[in-house]
């Protein structure tokens, strides 16, 4: 990782993936059960439109006891993840019918039906907010994956 030239410090280059990580959740944690967002849609939230795959890795490796519902996150067209941390695709599935969300065949979601969107102004204040957070850990959110780990954080 490479930290903004005003953050070269050890701290903040340890801290920015943890304070990324933490602002991913932040955000899934309050999807809605029976609705779901983007990959895409949580990193434009965190100010860092260009991180969906950093999102993505984040999720994948979110522990069990933090309480995340990852299942409330999909592709851009719906789709599942195959590599989803809890066992597959067939448990994100799982998870996802369990919460109330129907699962087409081929594993996507209607996001028409499904797709949550924050109020606008809580998301602008979010972005703020977050780009603020994540600047002082010393992450680039726009050109940088703060994510290096194995799954669940291994």
């Amino acid at each position: 990782m490479n930290p903004s030239p005003s953050n070269q410090n050890a701290t903040s280059q340890n801290d920015a993936p943890r304070a990324f990580q933490e602002l991913v959740w932040e955000v899934v944690r309050t999807i809605p059960q029976g609705r779901v967002m983007t990959y895409g849609q949580v990193a434009a939230v965190l100010g860092a439109p260009r991180a969906a795959r950093a999102v993505g890795f984040v999720l994948y490796r979110t522990p069990v006891e933090a309480r995340v519902p990852c299942q409330r996150v999909v592709n851009r067209w719906g789709g599942l993840a195959a590599v989803y941390g809890f066992g597959g695709a067939a448990q994100h599935r799982a998870d996802l019918i369990a919460d109330g969300v129907v699962v087409r065949e081929g594993y996507t979601v209607d996001l028409a039906r499904y797709l949550w969107t924050p109020n606008p102004d809580r998301a602008a204040a979010w972005e703020t907010e977050n780009l603020r957070r994540i600047h002082e850990a010393g992450w680039r959110a726009d050109i940088e994956c703060p994510t290096t780990a194995g799954p669940h954080g291994g």
